[in-house]
């Protein structure tokens, strides 16, 4: 009896959540893999972004992706104090909604330490640092593809996946240039502020939980992180301005060119003439600092999440986009980590079905249908495209929405209680009351018949 053939290798590109979510999910699967990440060391990859909050569907996600990855977010998420969501006008700071989010759901924590805790659910050394990508090939024969790095170097792979965030390199290969995010008009101000700083300056309500602030033009966003040491504050002001280093100023602190520079003074005349109490919360913005430009893929959304028959990278068949790299959306429904790892979980199950069936890896093919492996790769990245692009476009679009109402684009409809709630509940009831596992029983069902 001749054993089983070996899994197929799946080549991550990415070390963020989206990434090491899949290699997690990989790992408690049993499909090899292994992931490459342009930055030079653990840790250094990731400290941007301050905090993040992850919504109930992304808890359900990752409770079935491994159990590790939920265990990974319960040691860094911080408890709300409350369990609702609370918009408040900036000018009057009445409260204009609240919203019910569930009994200890969507709590925030710092990306960094998520990214870290993730990274202890992965075997250290299936994460190669500084790697960074400059093409993919295909193999002779379709047999996989070879990834090629800046450095000279290359690895050979089954399948990529490219989970390299949103100025994605595995994007641009599969579509070219043109499929490149674009400034949504929107760029934020952000600081992880110290509790004790907070506490001296706001009353206690206003730290101990989740609150957003709307009025003309701008938005705040803060919540407590770090077991209630730092409020993370987020300031998102509209700017029809085009994005670039000579109307925003160049970080010298980053590479990533959609960080500019800014001070104290810009985050303050942003929200001039607002609630005393709110401006008391931009008043926690340190004196200079980076301001963050919101891209996002409206404008030039990619048609598939795989490559398709004809891509110019000639592996299109066996790669394909998950997470920021397919479908990066603005922060404002607080879902695009969680749909990242939504995609993650997805993933994992179709690439352990593929496993499963046991395809051998040759050019002659085989398993029941005659197929090879990369035929079959290539079936389960058609159906995890088929089963994800119409919920995570919808996002894209409705974030967009999203903002629109928290920044009175409509002021009549954004300021009444009723107008407002609605508009906002059915859209974060869309993000939040998603059937993960019909999802993943239809995917697979799906696989079965191609």
């Amino acid at each position: 009896m001749s054993p089983p053939p070996p899994p197929p290798h799946i080549a991550i590109v990415g070390a963020g959540i989206t990434g090491l979510s899949l290699a997690a999910g990989l790992h408690a699967r049993g499909v090899p893999f292994t992931v490459y990440e342009r930055a030079s060391s653990r840790g250094a990859h990731g400290a941007g972004g301050a905090g993040i909050g992850l919504s109930p569907n992304a808890e359900r996600a990752m409770g079935r992706l491994a159990p590790g990855v939920r265990r990974a977010y319960e040691r860094v998420a911080n408890p709300n104090g409350e369990d609702y969501f609370q918009w408040v006008d900036g000018l009057t700071r009445e409260v204009v909604f609240r919203l019910f989010v569930g009994e200890g759901c969507f709590r925030g924590c710092r990306r960094a330490d998520l990214v870290e805790e993730l990274m202890g659910c992965v075997p250290g050394e299936r994460v190669r640092y500084g790697r960074a990508l400059r093409g993919v090939a295909g193999r002779d024969g379709g047999e996989g593809v070879t990834l090629l790095f800046e450095d000279g170097s290359d690895e050979v792979a089954d399948a990529v996946i490219g989970c390299d965030g949103i100025r994605s390199r595995v994007r641009e290969l599969l579509f070219g240039p043109a499929a490149a995010a674009t400034y949504s008009s929107k760029y934020s101000f952000r600081a992880l502020v110290p509790m004790a700083q907070a506490r001296a300056s706001l009353p206690e309500h206003m730290v101990s939980t989740r609150y957003m602030y709307n009025g003309p033009g701008a938005h705040i966003i803060t919540y407590p992180v770090a077991n209630n040491t730092l409020l993370n504050t987020l300031a998102v002001v509209s700017d029809p301005a085009p994005w670039g280093p000579r109307q925003h100023g160049s970080s010298s602190s980053s590479r990533n060119p959609h960080v500019g520079t800014a001070t104290a003074g810009e985050a303050g005349a942003a929200f001039e003439g607002w609630h005393p109490d709110v401006r008391a919360v931009v008043g926690l913005l340190p004196g200079e600092m980076d301001k963050w430009a919101i891209f996002d893929m409206l404008e030039h959304p990619v048609p598939r999440y795989h490559g398709g028959a004809n891509s110019a990278t000639g592996s299109a068949n066996t790669t394909c986009l998950a997470g920021d790299a397919a479908h990066a959306a603005g922060p404002h429904l607080g879902a695009g980590a969680g749909f990242g790892i939504e995609d993650a979980l997805l993933l994992a199950e179709l690439l352990r079905a593929v496993r499963d069936e046991g395809v051998v890896s040759t050019r002659g093919g085989g398993g029941a249908r005659g197929d090879t492996l990369w035929a079959r790769l290539a079936a389960a990245f058609e159906v995890y495209s088929e089963m994800r692009h119409g919920r995570t476009q919808w996002l894209v679009k409705h974030t967009r929405d999203a903002v629109d109402l928290f920044q009175w684009r409509d002021r009549d409809l954004s300021r009444s209680p009723d107008g407002f709630g609605r508009e906002i509940t059915w859209r974060f009831h869309e993000v939040w009351h998603y059937d993960i596992d019909k999802m993943v029983d239809q995917a697979r069902q799906k696989l079965k018949t191609r």
